[in-house]
């Protein structure tokens, strides 16, 4: 049997055939249709509150549970094509909370929003403090790859980026001539 790899677009209306995944692992939503693995995953798109989605088959999988879990106090259930929020008949879904995708910094090795699906905001804790590194992954050529604005900023709690690029360098060659 051979295993390949393979992007899923999700639009709708979009029909999906079982094909084999990526090493075996069962990623988020543990789904026959469009078995992606931790490496080819998605694209996915990630509910705010009061946006709206049409049902269909390929978004009843992505969303059936968070919408079960976090969204409605009614199941979502499909009944020969047809979805029903509790007893009632719906054609689409307008979302009451938002949302967010964690992916964790260490990606390989990360059990992350791939595994267990959508956080919802209000389970959200902390915020990000710092920034050491950020690549754009787009460019090519290992200086045109980092975001120069970006490294080495404080992140403020209005989310204001603060660079402390110029004061981590000096500091980090000064300790490096101390230890020459």
């Amino acid at each position: 049997k051979q295993w390949y790899q393979r992007r899923v677009a999700i639009t709708a209306g979009t029909r999906f055939k079982r094909t084999p995944g990526v090493g075996g692992e069962r990623v988020y939503p543990k789904n026959t249709y469009l078995n992606w693995s931790a490496d080819y995953y998605g694209p996915l798109w990630v509910p705010k509150k009061g946006s709206s989605i049409v049902l269909d088959e390929t978004n009843f999988a992505l969303y059936k549970n968070l919408i079960k879990k976090y969204d409605s106090e009614k199941e979502l259930k499909k009944i020969e094509g047809k979805f029903f929020l509790g007893n009632k008949q719906i054609k689409t879904y307008t979302f009451r909370k938002s949302y967010y995708w964690a992916v964790g910094d260490n990606r390989d090795n990360s059990l992350d929003s791939r595994y267990w699906g959508f956080v919802p905001e209000d389970h959200m804790v902390g915020r990000p403090v710092f920034i050491w590194m950020s690549i754009d992954s787009k460019k090519s050529g290992l200086l045109d790859k980092i975001r120069w604005e970006r490294i080495f900023c404080y992140v403020t709690k209005e989310g204001e980026l603060v660079s402390y690029k110029w004061t981590t360098i000096v500091v980090l060659l000064l300790l490096y001539a101390v230890n020459k």
